[in-house]
């Protein structure tokens, strides 16, 4: 059984998570999003200070997480892509599975997020594991912030040189 604090701690992970997933949805490249990850697991590990084998250990582990979690919020992206989609056209005849589909579809990457955080908990240290909710805070912020920062640059007039 989980203990209150722990619990509090995996619902604060969850939201961390889905603004990872936002992030993503928000029509970031591939190629950076494969670039952003990457950054995240060299940051990562540079704070959690693993030894070589709970390193290894650590990546494999996320990784496997990291796409799982991804997956299921592709599946959401899609449900709610089609919602959109019917609300858009007012075709409602199929509003009823449509509105199941998402709703299954958030439950599924409800609990892979959870599964995610649950297993962190169980592979890290007490301390490693406050380390990298933290960090996954922190960074998710920082994405957040520089995307917010090319947006704004995009949105700005560009000056002409002579």
């Amino acid at each position: 059984m989980l203990t209150s604090n722990l619990k509090k701690l995996l619902l604060f992970a969850f939201m961390i998570a889905l603004t990872t997933m936002n992030l993503s949805a928000q029509g970031m490249p591939p190629r950076a999003m494969e670039r952003i990850q990457s950054l995240k697991k060299v940051k990562l590990l540079e704070v959690l200070d693993l030894n070589e084998a709970e390193a290894d250990k650590f990546i494999v582990k996320f990784n496997e997480l990291e796409k799982n979690v991804t997956e299921k919020f592709k599946a959401l992206d899609k449900a709610t892509d089609e919602l959109r989609k019917a609300v858009q056209d007012e075709d409602y005849k199929n509003i009823d599975k449509l509105n199941n589909d998402y709703l299954k579809a958030n439950e599924e990457l409800t609990k892979a997020v959870q599964f995610k955080f649950e297993s962190m908990s169980k592979i890290l240290s007490k301390e490693n594991f406050a380390k990298y909710v933290l960090f996954e805070r922190r960074f998710q912020e920082e994405v957040r912030k520089q995307i917010m920062e090319k947006r704004q640059d995009k949105d700005r007039p560009r000056k002409f040189r002579d």
